[in-house]
């Protein structure tokens, strides 16, 4: 075919070639690493070097079965073209000790340990996070490894980075941002290594961080409020995009690359020639990178079919029915079945076009799903709103309920909450910029000019239909207080009920956002009684933490069966530096167990 044909669908090939890695019989082995080596020689070498790190991690478990061949295929990337890809072989620190890759572990020792090229420990955080926002999931496996290394053995240059200066380097802030965005990952083991990477890191202060804009006008422009906007149109495909090199079957590339042709098609997008007059869909494909015009230049001709979809009945609420036990299942089955609602328009046709590679992407759906839920509310029946309400106050409802224990449940429910908290952050902002728009050069009057527009109308209208005090409750029980205090405030506001009635919840929750002032505050305006727990929480942020001991040993009397008073008392004892009897009660209970 040649490397310029090659060249073009290379990200399909790689697909095509990892299933051969799912054959356990040699002479199939045999036959894959013949076509790996083609591959690799038939690639020109600049897009060789940016596959570089996928290729070699690709390629590890086959070391084991057939050594030489695949230690052939390092050998011509790393000793035969060291001169052209040297630049990438700092992403190659993973290599296996074997002797048939002497000679490229040498190479690359020679390039990556010469004192002129040593990278000091922000550059390397910064090679660790490319690799971690690869689209291959291999690829993210072995970079998080690498940082989770690299995190536990340069504490010292770490907490320089953090608090060398007045502000946190913008690295860190950036490493924060990607290692919370990546415990959204569907695959178990890659949430573990997001969640050790976060421990070896440690506690931050978030205000030293810089992990989003406050600039009010800066999110106003970066807004997404239609599927018509500039930038969801970008950051749809850059989306899709990503679901495609994600993709490990050929099957959920294609379902990708139907979608990425459909939006193609959709916004008329096509590369721009010059001397010919300049469209929006010239101006849109300029807004990709080089990278992703690669990808989507095969595209603009190609021929996708979509097999016909049999219908599928979904229970209702999905979430917590056999379609909603998990993350993945719940968020595309529901984002699908919402999708189908809307009937017509641009968005019909955006929508259809994500169907089939929605369903294979956690990221995709969860992208989507927003968009799909305000589209609704816009353009559907009261019929539809209410099955939206049901299904979010079916997961906020399960989060309201405390946690007896922590298992894949309730993890389930945390999630389940915060990606309800997502879609409901994103309605409310699209309230808001409505009202923007709609107010925009228009003189004040009694009745704003937004208050009869019946999309505000119906946005609003939802978005106030939820309960504020459940919505408190649930973010609680996420351990999402700052929005607890929020939506706590907004139900007080709203309802003009009596403050008294809710000090125990809103002192708690002072507590946990570690508000001594709050706490304090509380207990001087309450009128009635204070609870032995409400004096607990008195005692512990004036530091009495005698005081505190004495009120957990009353606790024990009255309440010797469960387990709160216990926890509490052997904290107070560490916090008093009484480790032997914090041991002692310990070992007691358990003993009594």
């Amino acid at each position: 075919m040649g490397s310029k044909h090659i060249s073009s669908i290379r990200h399909k090939v790689v697909n095509t070639l990892r299933l051969g890695l799912q054959f356990k019989d040699r002479s199939v082995m045999e036959v894959s690493c013949r076509a790996w080596n083609c591959f690799v020689r038939s690639l020109e070498l600049p897009l060789l070097g940016q596959m570089l790190f996928q290729i070699v991690a690709t390629l590890l478990p086959l070391l084991l079965q057939m050594p030489r061949q695949v230690a052939d295929i390092i050998s011509y990337m790393v000793v035969d073209n060291r001169a052209e890809l040297q630049e990438y072989f700092h992403e190659i620190y993973f290599l296996p000790d074997l002797p048939e890759l002497a000679d490229a572990s040498a190479v690359l020792k020679q390039y990556t340990d010469d004192p002129s090229s040593q990278a000091d420990v922000r550059t390397q955080v910064i090679y660790c996070i490319k690799g971690a926002k690869h689209e291959s999931l291999d690829v993210r496996s072995h970079a998080l490894s690498r940082l989770r290394k690299l995190l536990r053995e340069n504490r010292d240059s770490i907490y320089d980075l953090i608090l060398g200066s007045e502000s946190t380097e913008p690295v860190v802030s950036e490493l924060v941002s990607l290692l919370l965005r990546g415990c959204q990952e569907s695959d178990s083991k890659m949430q573990c290594l997001y969640g050790q990477c976060l421990g070896e890191l440690g506690a931050l202060d978030p205000g030293r961080l810089q992990l989003m804009s406050n600039d009010p006008r800066e999110q106003h422009a970066k807004f997404q409020a239609t599927v018509e906007d500039d930038n969801f149109v970008v950051g749809l495909i850059n989306e899709v995009i990503k679901a495609f090199l994600a993709a490990t079957e050929p099957r959920v590339q294609d379902c990708a690359s139907f979608a990425l042709q459909e939006l193609l098609q959709i916004y008329k997008m096509e590369a721009h020639n010059k001397g010919e007059p300049e469209t929006r869909g010239n101006k849109l494909w300029c807004r990709f990178s080089e990278q992703s015009q690669e990808i989507l230049a095969p595209l603009l001709n190609t021929k996708y079919k979509l097999k016909a979809d049999q219908g599928s009945t979904f229970p209702r609420p999905i979430y917590g029915s056999p379609k909603g036990s998990n993350l993945l299942d719940w968020v595309r089955n529901w984002t699908t079945y919402m999708a189908h609602k809307v009937k017509h328009g641009l968005a019909y046709q955006v929508f259809q076009a994500c169907s089939a590679a929605e369903r294979h992407n956690l990221q995709l759906a969860l992208y989507l799903l927003p968009h799909v839920v305000a589209q609704v509310l816009l353009d559907g029946s009261e019929k539809d709103h209410l099955e939206i309400y049901n299904e979010v106050m079916e997961v906020v409802k399960q989060a309201k309920k405390a946690d007896v224990r922590h298992s894949s449940t309730s993890d389930f429910r945390h999630v389940g909450a915060q990606t309800i908290f997502s879609v409901l952050d994103y309605l409310t902002k699209w309230r808001t910029h409505r009202i923007q728009i709609l107010t925009a050069g228009v003189p004040p009057s009694r009745e704003p000019a937004y208050a009869n527009n019946p999309q505000y109308k119906a946005v609003n209208g939802f978005v106030s239909r939820i309960p504020q005090d459940t919505l408190a409750q649930a973010s609680f029980n996420c351990k999402a207080y700052t929005r607890a205090l929020l939506h706590f405030e907004q139900f007080i506001t709203d309802t003009k009920q009596d403050l008294q009635e809710h000090l125990d919840f809103l002192q708690r929750l002072y507590d946990c956002l570690n508000e001594p002032d709050g706490v304090l505050g509380v207990a001087a305006v309450r009128q009635s009684e204070s609870t032995l727990v409400q004096e607990i929480l008195v005692h512990e942020n004036l530091g009495h933490q005698q005081d505190a001991q004495a009120c957990y040993e009353r606790a024990l009397q009255t309440s010797p069966n469960e387990l709160w008073p216990h926890q509490g008392f052997v904290r107070s004892l560490l916090a008093m530096g009484q480790l032997n009897m914090a041991l002692l009660h310990t070992t007691g209970i358990l003993s009594d167990k």
